[in-house]
């Protein structure tokens, strides 16, 4: 007689999250601009960035929510923009659709123009890569040039949109700068609407996702990021590695990383 054996399904609710974050004012910045949030946890707006790497682990029930932030503006005021975007994210209910990302971050460019216009500052900005993982989807929004990735099936891509002008410098072929932001958080609405990026996936085991701002990408290529989570390391053992080698590579900007894992 045969016995078939069939594989066990992976039910939403037996799906575990552990995480890491770690975030390094780099070797050139003598402030750090970037600010993060990581299930409840932000920086103050004075910040020198971690002193260790954050962790999580749990069982997925609640939409547990993740940020990334790099502000722009000099003068500490990076800093506000950063720190304002990262605590609007505190005011998430538990559970999130794309649309309350997306809400938040409306919110957040309102508090930031708020903000820009009490100093009397024309920019005052930052970027923001959101990452909220519920037991059946996760769903990623963005604006700006911080990155969401993930890594699936030894395969990296990136989930996040670059809103800078990279095609301009492209087509014309600039070499002496940086591309730059076409949207970001601090965009007074009378002058520009903006659009975050909306993704929404399945919340899948094996999965991990990759969530920095460009002080890793602008140092790192995406090439070593993947080699980085192909060798299956803990969270905050990937997020040591690849803050190392920003560092290494000569740490030109603010770093902060955070690395998510679905098991």
């Amino acid at each position: 007689m045969f016995r078939f054996k069939f594989k066990k399904q992976v039910k939403p609710a037996e799906l575990k999250l552990s995480a890491a974050c770690g975030c390094n004012i780099g070797l050139v910045r003598g402030n750090n601009e970037d600010n993060l949030f990581f299930n409840g946890i932000t920086l103050p707006s004075d910040n020198r960035g971690l002193s260790d790497t954050l962790y999580y682990c749990a069982p997925i029930a609640d939409p547990v929510h993740f940020g990334v932030f790099d502000g722009m503006g000099g003068e500490a005021l990076g800093e506000i923009a950063s720190y304002l975007a990262a605590t609007e994210i505190q005011e998430l209910p538990r559970a999130t659709p794309a649309a309350e990302l997306v809400g938040a971050l409306l919110r957040a460019n309102e508090a930031i123009c708020a903000a820009a216009r009490s100093h009397e500052r024309a920019l005052i900005g930052t970027t923001a890569a959101l990452l909220s993982v519920d037991p059946g989807q996760t769903h990623i929004t963005n604006v700006g040039d911080s990155r969401v990735y993930r890594f699936h099936a030894g395969v990296l891509e990136q989930l996040s949109v670059d809103h800078t002008d990279r095609a301009v410098i492209e087509q014309h072929g600039l070499t002496n700068r940086k591309p730059r932001l076409t949207q970001h958080l601090g965009i007074d609405p009378a002058d520009m609407v903006i659009e975050p990026a909306v993704c929404t996936q399945a919340t899948l085991a094996g999965d991990r996702y990759v969530l920095c701002s460009d002080g890793l990408t602008d140092m790192v290529t995406e090439d070593t990021i993947a080699a980085v989570l192909a060798e299956n390391l803990p969270p905050a053992r990937c997020v040591e590695r690849l803050t190392a080698m920003a560092l290494e590579n000569g740490g030109k900007d603010n770093v902060t990383i955070i690395v998510v894992a679905i098991d």
